[in-house]
């Protein structure tokens, strides 16, 4: 499970579901080349067209953050959810997770939310993390 967002000049981040043991988290990976991967079973979906993505059409992200848990006793933190800011205060949320039904989310390690709205990020939180998805910020321009 994974989104690949591209940019205005051709670059692709890539937030995909990783695993290497009990270890379980976000890879989070920047393609400046714009690569995208595709395989077997990879189905692209332009979302360019969706409402909730057009705050971020031609936008400028100003900020970045990250939320870390523990997934397993003895694993190393790993990240769980990404935000990323724009200039004119929009953000969008990746996490960890799944819509469980009417408006409630709840943890599922390989499955991807993306969350558009700021309290619901701020609101959805795991067992493993004292933070909630909106996250620490680690840049901000």
């Amino acid at each position: 499970m994974g989104v690949e967002v591209a940019t205005h000049d051709g670059a692709l981040l890539a937030v995909s579901w990783a695993m290497e043991g009990l270890n379980e988290g976000l890879a989070v990976d920047w393609r400046p080349d714009g690569r995208i991967a595709r395989g077997d079973f990879v189905a692209t979906v332009d979302m360019s067209g969706h409402q909730d993505w057009w705050p971020f059409l031609g936008g400028v992200v100003n900020q970045v953050a990250l939320s870390w848990h523990v997934p397993n006793e003895g694993c190393p933190e790993a990240p769980w959810s990404l935000r990323i800011g724009m200039a004119d205060s929009s953000s969008v949320v990746f996490a960890l997770g799944e819509a469980k039904g009417g408006g409630v989310l709840g943890y599922q390690p390989d499955a991807i939310l993306v969350i558009f709205d700021e309290s619901t990020a701020r609101s959805y939180r795991i067992p493993a993390s004292p933070l909630s998805s909106w996250g620490e910020v680690i840049a901000a321009v």
